[in-house]
Order: structure tokens, then C-alpha cells, then sequence
């Protein structure tokens, strides 16, 4: 009788293993189709709660895990997802390689959110012996190791990514980008060409085709990329575009088109930047060439806000800072040249010397000679003297005075004068000493233009 209990007790224990194993192999199992399916239809936090409570039963389930990780994944919680996609790795691999790899994708993904280039850069390694002809993977590895200014590394896998997949624009890109980064135009153009063979609207691509063909003088094809760049939603890339169209245009010498251009880009422009303030100062030298000198001046103290010590601006600003705030003098470097002739006069006529001849240089320089006045009532007429005008704002050399003195000397003159909006450099000053010229600087300019 014991016996029949003993054996009955053991069939009933075999009978429990059996229904456990049936239940475990069966209805759990189908317990994760049903959660499948409503993560399918985006029920993630129904499937969240059921995978969470699954997983206190069955902790060492890799497909629930997985399954966890993806909810978490979907739903923005990235940091609880890391850990369930570790954690379905840790516990076996899966025979379907597609699960893994997207799993490993996620992660990469993941770690890249983070700022953790490195540890996405195994994720995608680990994906490519999954799959060793996956060129994205081998792309995102490459990309990191140019972002990580590893240049030869990166050239490496983008080429291994294009060879599988000749037409990937992304890895040409890259590609162009290393060439133009090492001054290779010829790889770099090869490069950004058969980028917007497959992605035409890649702008960059097309601004960087630009700058190549700007470099080896290919003026017409460069404008042709820059004016197809500018069509970026990308509001920097657009405004860098038209910048250098504006200076292809400045060099081609169509003024009138690049002051349009420079004056578009900043219209662009919400902020000051590096971009910005070599748009600024390329403006401003060409208003300053056109005498608009206010504009120019606005341009330069816009660029001193920002940025102090760019370039020459701050002795720009000294050199026409009469001129910011005295009227009469503004009119004098900024009139026609026609006018500029007149006023050149009447300050000679001021100082009390009747002209004689007067000749526009350029639009910066009057050569006049004329006469000097003498007795009460201005009748005796006296030697000859040989006056410089110069607007340029450019301080005056002793290269200038030496030329007035010997242009006395030709004219047999009693001496010269040299006016200037601007000032003499140190060394004109010493040269001045002791020889028949006078030196009339910006201050004492602006003074006779006040008596007119």
C-alpha cells in the first residue's frame, strides 16, 4: 500500500513538471505573442506593464527583455531601454540576426543621444561581423572616426561602405570631406560629385563643389553650385552661399550685383557670427571704394561690437572718426568726384591762392596748381604752388611729398601742398621738415571746410 502511495505521489510530482513545462513552453510563449501584438499596435505602456510583471516571473527571458527594451525605446525612456537591450544580449543570442543587429542599432543610437561616440562605434563593429557587407554600419564607423579626427581610420570603412554601395551619398560626402579637408581637390570633387548624383538636394555637398571650383578658377561652375547651395533650408548654408557669390562677384569686377549679395546674406542673418562679420567688412570695403563712407562706417562698428579686434577695423574707424561726427567733411570725402574738384577749389580760394589748373587723378586725388595771392586787395600775384587733395583716407606717405617737391621744382614753384581727410605718417612729417611743404591734415581740413 505504501508503495501505491509512494508511486502515486511520484506521478502526481511528474504530472506538475509536465503541465509546468507544457505552460512554460506553450502558454507563456503565447502570452508573448499577445504582447507582441500590442506593441505592434503601439499599446506600449499595456505591454510595458505586462512585460514588467512577465519578467518577475520568467527574469531570464531574453525575448521579454527585448521586447521591454523596444517599449522603453519607443516611448523616449532611452536610459531604461540601454539597459533591457544589455540585458536580452547578455542572456543568448537570438537566431534571427535581424533581431540582434536591430537591437545593437538602437543601442548605437542610443549612445549617441548620450554624447557616448565611442561605445555607439563597438555597437556598430559588433554589427558588422553580424553582417560584414552592412555598409550603413560601416558608415556610422567611419563617420565616428571622423568626428573623432581620426581621418585615415574614417577614409578606410566610408570607402569599404561606398564599395559595397556605390551609390551612398552619405559615405561620398564624408569622403569629399576628408579630400577637401587634405587640399585634395581632384578626390574631393570626385567625392561631392557622385554624392549629388544620389542626393541632389545634398546642399553642402553642392557648397563644397563650390569652394573647390572657386579654388581652381572655375568661376562659372562655382557660381552655378553656390546659387543651387543657396536653395538650403539650412539659413547658415544659404547665407554662406550668397556671401561667396557676392565675392566672386566683387573679383569679377560686378560690383553693383556683390554689394546686392552682401547685403542679402546679412538680411538672412539672425545673429552676429564669424560668417556675418566677413560679410560685414567684404560690404564695407566695397562702400568704402564707392565713397558711401557712412554705410561703411556702420558696417565697421557693427563688426567692433562683436568682434574688437577684426582685421583693420579698429584703425578704420579711427581714420574717419572726423567723420562720423563732422557734416562738412563727410560731404567732402563722400560727394562726387565732380564736386570733390569744386570743393578743392574753394579751399584753395579759403587759404587765399587763386587756382590755375586743376586735374582729376581719380576719385581720390586732385593735382592743382595755383597761385598765391598777395597785397589788400588780392591783385599781386605771386610764385606758383603745387597742391595735392587726397580723399583716399589712406595716411599719407613721404612718397607723396617727395613727388610734390619735385613737381615744384619742375613748375619752378615756391612750394607744395599736400591736403589730406586723413593724417601724415611719422615719416612724411620728417620729410616735411625743412622743405617748401605745407602739410594739411584731416583737422585743419575740417576747419577751412567750416569757413566755406
Amino acid at each position: 500500500m505504501e508503495d501505491i502511495i509512494i508511486l502515486g505521489a511520484f506521478a502526481v510530482i511528474i504530472l506538475v513538471i509536465v503541465i509546468l513545462f507544457l505552460f512554460r513552453s506553450f502558454v507563456q510563449p503565447l502570452k508573448l505573442d499577445i504582447i507582441k501584438k500590442n506593441i505592434d499596435e503601439g499599446n506600449y505602456a499595456a505591454a510595458i506593464r505586462d512585460l514588467e510583471e512577465y519578467i518577475k516571473k520568467d527574469e531570464k527571458n531574453s525575448l521579454a527583455h527585448l521586447y521591454l527594451a523596444d517599449c522603453y525605446y519607443k516611448t523616449g525612456k532611452k536610459d531604461l531601454a540601454l539597459v533591457e537591450y544589455r540585458q536580452a544580449l547578455a542572456l543568448g543570442k537570438f537566431s534571427n540576426q535581424s533581431i540582434e543587429k536591430q537591437a545593437r542599432y538602437r543601442m548605437a543610437d542610443i549612445y549617441i543621444s548620450m554624447g557616448q561616440i565611442e561605445e555607439a562605434q563597438k555597437e556598430f563593429l559588433l554589427i558588422t561581423k553580424i553582417d560584414p557587407n552592412d555598409y550603413v554600419a560601416l558608415f556610422n564607423i567611419g563617420k565616428i572616426f571622423y568626428e573623432r579626427n581620426m581621418r585615415d581610420n574614417a577614409l578606410g570603412y566610408l570607402m569599404k561602405a561606398v564599395k559595397i554601395n556605390l551609390s551612398f551619398p552619405d559615405a561620398w560626402f564624408y569622403i569629399g570631406k576628408i579630400h577637401l579637408d587634405s587640399n585634395k581637390y581632384s578626390e574631393a570633387m570626385n567625392a561631392f560629385i557622385n554624392c549629388v548624383k544620389s542626393d541632389p538636394k545634398n546642399y553642402e555637398a553642392h557648397y563644397n563643389l563650390g569652394i573647390i571650383y572657386k579654388a581652381m578658377n572655375n568661376t562659372v561652375k562655382a557660381l552655378q553650385e553656390f546659387e543651387i547651395a543657396e536653395r538650403s533650408s539650412d539659413n547658415d548654408l544659404k547665407i554662406k552661399s550668397i556671401y561667396q557669390i557676392g565675392l566672386i562677384s566683387a573679383d569679377s569686377g560686378n560690383y553693383d550685383k556683390a554689394l546686392n549679395e552682401f547685403q542679402r546674406a546679412l538680411k538672412y542673418s539672425n545673429e552676429e557670427n564669424n560668417t556675418t562679420v566677413a560679410i560685414r567688412y567684404a560690404l564695407a570695403s566695397l562702400l568704402e571704394n564707392r565713397k558711401q563712407i557712412i554705410e561703411a562706417i556702420e558696417q565697421w562698428e557693427r563688426i567692433a561690437q562683436f568682434r574688437p579686434n577684426y582685421m583693420d577695423v579698429q584703425e578704420k574707424l579711427a581714420r574717419y572718426s572726423d567723420l562720423r561726427m563732422d557734416d562738412k567733411l563727410k560731404d567732402f570725402v563722400t560727394c562726387s568726384t565732380s564736386t570733390f574738384e569744386i570743393l578743392s577749389q574753394k579751399v584753395l580760394s579759403e587759404l587765399e591762392y587763386d587756382v590755375i589748373d586743376s586735374k582729376i587723378i581719380d576719385d581720390s586725388t586732385i593735382h592743382i596748381v595755383a597761385l598765391e595771392r598777395s597785397g589788400k586787395w588780392g591783385t599781386v600775384r605771386q610764385g606758383k604752388v603745387f597742391v595735392v587733395v587726397t580723399r583716399s583716407g589712406e595716411p599719407v606717405e613721404d612718397d607723396i611729398l617727395a613727388f610734390i617737391v619735385d613737381k615744384v621744382k619742375s613748375l619752378h614753384g615756391i612750394k607744395g601742398i599736400c591736403i589730406t581727410t586723413s593724417k601724415f605718417t611719422p615719416k612724411a612729417i620728417r620729410y616735411s621738415e625743412n622743405r617748401p611743404v605745407v602739410l594739411i591734415d584731416r583737422t585743419e581740413l575740417t576747419k577751412i571746410l567750416r569757413r566755406i
